[in-house]
């Protein structure tokens, strides 16, 4: 059983486009529009006020520029109007940045804000979150960082039955990221044998299978 569920998983991830699985068909990249009134802070600037700051990125959000700073213990978003720490971002926020970078229609749409329990499909390292659904054929989900204001990740349904697959093909049926673990090695061994065993029945069966005569 295990064997011929090794199978159909492999060919399930095999024969699906790896970035039709993560999505990439249902967004594209946030455009950065800076207004010809407003000036942005510079990046020296950013570091002046961030010496410790490892890297900075200029990123769009859905209502403004910001910047993404990097330290060395936490990691931070600044207006890059003023450089003030920018604030939760709300729901209405978060539907701009869905608005902009989804490709489907958002007409029935709901949204709800994930800080605790994070499904099964997302990483809880990256909440809190805005949670998009859309009522679509796929059942697509957009995820809104509402920390940042950015897409952090987009889950359909094509993309479960790829994680379910994951599951059953590792055998790790709680985190599904576990590759080593001590159910898939014996079940790898014990598959190794039932193939060995079988080369050699294949081999005594021929050895003894009585000769023709002419």
């Amino acid at each position: 059983m295990q064997i011929l569920l090794w199978l159909i998983s492999g060919l399930y991830m095999v024969i699906m486009d790896i970035d039709f699985i993560r999505g990439k068909h249902l967004t594209h990249k946030a455009t950065l529009t800076i207004p010809t009134d407003k000036t942005l802070i510079s990046i020296g600037e950013v570091l002046r006020h961030f010496p410790g700051a490892t890297r900075v990125n200029l990123y769009p959000s859905a209502n403004e520029p910001r910047y993404q700073v990097v330290l060395a213990d936490r990691v931070i978003f600044i207006s890059a109007y003023n450089g003030q720490p920018v604030q939760q971002v709300t729901q209405a926020e978060a539907a701009l940045m869905v608005n902009q970078v989804f490709n489907g229609s958002t007409n029935a749409m709901t949204a709800k804000l994930v800080t605790e329990n994070a499904p099964s499909e997302l990483n809880p390292r990256l909440l809190p979150v805005w949670q998009f659904s859309i009522n679509d054929t796929v059942n697509t989900r957009l995820y809104i960082s509402a920390t940042s204001g950015m897409l952090v990740t987009q889950r359909h349904d094509y993309w479960r039955l790829f994680d379910i697959m994951w599951m059953l093909h590792i055998m790790d049926y709680e985190d599904r990221e576990d590759i080593h673990n001590p159910l898939l090695s014996l079940m790898s061994l014990l598959a190794l044998m039932t193939v060995l065993t079988g080369l050699a029945l294949v081999f005594v069966a021929f050895a003894n299978k009585p000769s023709e005569r002419s």
